[in-house]
């Protein structure tokens, strides 16, 4: 074979090559947006009880409000993809890129049928916030995490309360790091308060305890409320009217948080936290000679034994919340029956119900956001609901964060009013 032979049969290879290559390229991308486009119209149609294409108000252009609809609904989109059980074929926690690619596809795919973007000039920086901020919720573990409701909240209280002062924590030869306390009544109080304070200012429990995770690094046993932090905010004739708390800097320290008490309201709810922590504070005092800005707020009391004045640890409290629904679902299945096993709770569950518990009660997107300290829309992910396939729930979680009239007033979800014994 002479040299131009060779020349012309390498270049005609590498046309092959070349030609096969855009082939199969073309038949990924093809394939890959339809797989886009069909999880798309699930979140849509199932989902969102919506059409999958947006309509518009104008011809050739859309208004802010309507921009800001889309973008809003893309950002839901890729809160739903970024975790399994939401939609079919989505993995959960998609990679930044993968979740812009099923965006970028989802959007041209509109553009071809619609005719305008779904996209506005300013979703590049949102979604890239969003991403950000998922990447710092993303479970150190595959197990999914879920919710709290009202409900869980009411039914633990109630059955702590009910229990005897002299009952045990676990029963058998189980302990925690030694110690086997009572349910008195200095310690049913602290946790039905920690629960309480939790869940209404959407906190997870090593936000208000502190516990140190030296392989995480993600409380900081300096940071967590003590005796001091609390302020008692009086009426005239000296009733309370609320409490404030100095912020816990868990991821807010350098923000606009940092400086913004949390806020705990009075109520006449059995389960009201500004009155859960009065009660507390009453039958779990300050000794003599004892520190209020070196005392943990949330502490054991006299009955845990060589733990006493210790800060609360959150997985005790997750051992004993754990065992209250299953002690509950197994007294009466009917109560816990639409929500998920006792194994899928954990300390980050009080933030994410609360979460969900704001959104259902229709509370504002601003509002949710400034409740929680996000600075982005990544509390999305959080928008989750316990119950196992109710769809109405999720609907009203998803156009409750919508910022526009439009879709909020037009196309109402199924509202959500919370019953007599649910705070509001």
């Amino acid at each position: 074979m002479s040299k131009e032979e060779r020349e012309q049969h390498l270049r005609r290879l590498k046309d092959i090559f070349q030609s096969n290559f855009a082939l199969g390229e073309a038949n990924g991308t093809k394939k890959n947006k339809e797989s886009a486009v069909s999880q798309w119209k699930y979140f849509m149609e199932v989902l969102l009880n919506w059409t999958a294409m947006i309509p518009r108000q104008h011809i050739c252009r859309l208004t802010p409000s309507e921009k800001q609809e889309r973008d809003m609904l893309l950002l839901m989109f890729a809160a739903a993809l970024s975790e399994k059980g939401h939609i079919p074929g989505a993995r959960g926690h998609e990679t930044a890129k993968a979740t812009l690619d099923v965006i970028s596809a989802v959007d041209v795919w509109h553009i071809e049928r619609e005719g305008l973007p779904l996209r506005s000039e300013d979703f590049k920086r949102k979604i890239s916030r969003f991403v950000k901020g998922r990447d710092r919720l993303k479970p150190h573990t595959p197990r999914l995490r879920e919710g709290y409701s009202h409900l869980h909240l009411v039914a633990m209280n109630r059955l702590c309360k009910s229990y005897p002062p002299d009952r045990r924590w676990f029963t058998g030869k189980k302990n925690f790091k030694g110690v086997n306390g009572r349910f008195d009544a200095a310690f049913v109080s602290t946790i039905v308060a920690l629960r309480a304070a939790a869940f209404s200012n959407l906190m997870r429990l090593g936000e208000l305890t502190g516990i140190d995770d030296t392989e995480r690094q993600r409380f900081n046993p300096h940071d967590r409320p003590t005796v001091a932090s609390i302020d008692i905010h009086r009426r005239e004739d000296g009733s309370v009217t609320h409490l404030t708390m100095a912020p816990t800097l868990y991821k807010t320290r350098g923000s606009v948080f940092s400086d913004v008490p949390l806020s705990f309201v009075m109520t006449e709810h059995d389960n009201n936290a500004c009155r859960l922590i009065l009660d507390m504070m009453e039958k779990n005092p300050l000794k003599p000679g004892q520190d209020p800005k070196l005392t943990p707020l949330f502490r054991f009391p006299a009955s845990a034994g060589k733990l006493v004045d210790k800060v609360i640890d959150p997985t005790l409290l997750i051992r004993i919340d754990r065992e209250a629904i299953d002690a509950i679902d197994k007294e009466d299945p009917s109560i816990f029956q639409a929500y998920s096993p006792a194994a899928k709770f954990c300390g980050h569950s009080y933030r994410i119900g609360g979460a969900v518990a704001l959104m259902l009660a229709n509370a504002p997107r601003h509002i949710l956001m400034s409740a929680g300290r996000w600075s982005s829309e990544a509390y999305l992910l959080y928008l989750r609901i316990g119950a196992k396939k109710n769809l109405s729930h999720w609907q009203a979680a998803m156009y409750n964060t919508m910022a526009s009239d439009q879709i909020v007033c037009k196309r109402r979800a199924i509202a959500y009013t919370p019953s007599e014994e649910h705070d509001r």
